[in-house]
């Protein structure tokens, strides 16, 4: 059985990741939340299997989402 792709959503708040979150996993994928760059990094240090996409807001607070996606 295949596994459903893995996708890190980056959104510092939490209405919107909540949202996302649901309307992803509705989409058939696994999700990984992370709320600020730090969680994101620990996220793909922690990971059990590949992140295939980095879903993130573009302006974080204290950092953006193409900085951190570079990081990761």
């Amino acid at each position: 059985m295949r596994q459903a792709p893995v996708i890190l959503l980056l959104e510092d708040h939490d209405q919107a990741r909540f949202v996302i979150r649901a309307v992803l996993e509705h989409g058939g994928f696994s999700v990984v939340e992370a709320k600020d760059e730090t969680e994101a990094i620990i996220a793909c240090e922690r990971a059990d299997q590949t992140i295939d996409l980095l879903v993130s807001d573009v302006i974080l607070d204290g950092a953006k989402g193409n900085d951190v996606a570079s990081r990761i």
